[in-house]
């Protein structure tokens, strides 16, 4: 079966290097269906090699080969970036491909930078109180949980109730890293497979632009970086919730002698990094999902950080439940201010003093 394809519109006109050819007949896979193709090239040019740089030859050589180029062992076959002078030129001219790969990759390179930065540096950002110093979800957090670990140790009713609610976040932390362990496996065969099977089916293939391997296994690996962090946060964070569980078991007990503001120290020390931990992974979540977007070129990838980071921003300051937590803080300042809660109780020794 043949196939006559013709010029498309927006053609670059011939450059004076550029001579005409005869049509030439490849052979491409279209359905799953090899078909003989006869390609009837606009001009030939001659494409530089950039031995010094070889990535450069290689996105040029990609964007004038245009919609039939020949796919053997990789993206393409890297020997036709490098030895292959004469390309047809099909759908792009030469000025517009090469140009416009490289402001692709200039993108790519933005992005990338700018997701590093929020990924590694926002955390840490907002547990300072950015961007809202007096009404910050984490810092108020960290109030409510040191105001839980002192009612665990003055409350009549023993830790029954204290254990199953940390036990519940166990089990969240459990479940969400053992779904990202079956994500980082499912992500990591995609490093293994036949290279030009990422782009030829799926709805990946309908808007993602043709680009090397080593871009793509950068865009896997991303992917996978930010899962991988995740589950470490949750796997530590099940490990400090343990350690919070036994430090609550062997808290003195109201009929002993006992520093309530000393012990609720020390338990908050453990309380809030685990907790804070499990936190941590969920958020991971949002950066997972802007690095997935990457798939889809470097403006979705920028557009999905800064989404992800605005709405990261936005439920940990002026959301509902931001304002709720809030409000939990205020009443607790209001009934048991913190300078207070922080004075030394060694003398608050006896069961009637504890009363």
């Amino acid at each position: 079966m043949h196939h006559e394809v013709a010029p498309g519109p927006g053609v670059a006109p011939p450059s004076e290097d550029a001579t005409p050819v005869e049509p030439e007949i490849v052979t491409v896979d279209i359905g799953g269906v090899p078909t003989v193709v006869e390609v009837v090239p606009l001009y030939r040019v001659e494409v530089p090699t950039y031995s010094a740089v070889p990535q450069i030859a290689e996105y040029l050589a990609l964007s004038t080969l245009g919609t039939f180029h020949e796919r053997r062992g990789g993206w393409f076959d890297r020997a036709t970036a490098r030895e292959r002078v004469d390309v047809p030129v099909l759908p792009v001219s030469i000025s517009s491909g090469y140009g416009g790969r490289l402001a692709v990759q200039i993108l790519d390179w933005i992005a990338i930078i700018l997701f590093l930065v929020t990924w590694v540096g926002l955390e840490p950002m907002m547990a300072l109180g950015w961007p809202r110093r007096t009404d910050s979800l984490m810092l108020d957090m960290v109030r409510i949980r040191r105001a839980w670990m002192r009612e665990v140790l003055t409350r009549d009713t023993n830790f029954i109730g204290d254990a199953a609610i940390l036990g519940h976040t166990i089990n969240s932390a459990s479940f969400f890293g053992s779904a990202n362990l079956i994500v980082i496996v499912a992500m990591s065969s995609a490093l293994f497979i036949q290279p030009t099977a990422g782009l030829q089916a799926g709805i990946i293939s309908m808007f993602a632009p043709i680009e090397p391997l080593w871009l793509f296994q950068c865009k896997v690996l991303l992917v996978m970086a930010t899962l991988l962090r995740g589950l470490s946060e949750f796997i530590w964070a099940v490990r400090q919730i343990n350690y919070c569980l036994a430090a609550i078991g062997a808290s003195p007990s109201r009929d002993e002698a006992r520093d309530i503001a000393a012990w609720t120290h020390a338990l908050s020390l453990m309380i809030n990094p685990a907790l804070r931990s499990f936190s941590q992974g969920v958020r991971s979540y949002y950066f997972t999902v802007a690095a997935a977007l990457w798939f889809l070129g470097p403006i979705a990838f920028l557009v999905a950080i800064v989404g992800s980071v605005g709405l990261l921003v936005w439920r940990h300051s002026w959301s509902d439940t931001a304002k709720g937590v809030m409000e939990v803080r205020k009443l607790l300042d209001e009934s048991n201010p913190p300078a207070a809660e922080a004075e030394p109780a060694a003398a608050i020794s006896s069961p009637v003093a504890n009363i």
